[in-house]
């Protein structure tokens, strides 16, 4: 299955990197249903992010891709409708980047430890942040704000602890690095998350996958 993902990611990265040469020889008329179906065209390209190894390396390529134009929202729909973990998103293609294709092994490993952290830390606290943005009580306005503020510091600090829980997983991967180690990381994990290239949402979840790719390495050609 993960090799049907792999199809997927690549042949939507061509269409989508198609589409917007497309609207750039023609910006009037640029605006077309596809921008809309396929969500990534109006993703801006900046020059790739640095893919340092170690854990601190992976936090800030993590936060530099965060960062950009489109990640932002495409990382909570693959969240939140898919039910992916967005630092092993980010993390398979760090991987990618920094040291080629993930084993079986360490992918597995890795959303194993992911899965007990998420249940045992960053869950509870990422229900806390979203309870204190609409309280279902009569609780103190101001002090629910503030409380908030400080469980979305520490629901960022169990991320960056995740990460660097997960990050020496890498030294077993294999060269050559880049788009594509990335992209076959990609498609592995979403794999093993159960996900379906059939499923109802495929073609979004596909489209803001490549939002993340282009975000790390630029359009695919």
């Amino acid at each position: 299955m993960a090799g049907s993902w792999l199809q997927h990611l690549k042949s939507l990265a061509r269409r989508i990197a198609a589409r917007r040469d497309e609207s750039s020889a023609a910006p009037e008329a640029g605006q077309s249903s596809a921008a809309a179906e396929d969500g990534a065209l109006d993703v801006a390209i900046a020059p790739a992010p640095v893919f340092a190894g170690g854990p601190d390396g992976f936090w800030e390529f993590s936060l530099e891709v965060y960062a950009r134009p489109g990640v932002a929202p495409a990382c909570l729909r693959l969240q939140d409708r898919d039910g992916l973990d967005v630092n092993l998103v980010l993390f398979a293609i760090w991987a990618g980047g920094a040291k080629g294709s993930l084993g079986a092994a360490a992918l597995s490993r890795a959303v194993a430890l992911s899965a007990i952290w998420r249940k045992d830390v960053v869950g509870p606290l990422r229900r806390a942040r979203r309870a204190l943005k609409a309280p279902d009580v009569p609780v103190e306005v101001a002090g629910a704000a503030t409380l908030r503020t400080r469980v979305k510091s520490a629901e960022l600090a169990a991320e960056k602890l995740q990460q660097h829980m997960i990050a020496p997983l890498v030294d077993g991967a294999s060269s050559p690095v880049g788009r594509a180690a990335a992209e076959a990381n990609l498609a592995a994990y979403m794999a093993t998350a159960g996900l379906e290239t059939g499923a109802a949402h495929a073609a979004e979840t596909a489209a803001d996958a490549v939002i993340l790719l282009d975000a790390a390495f630029g359009p695919d050609e």
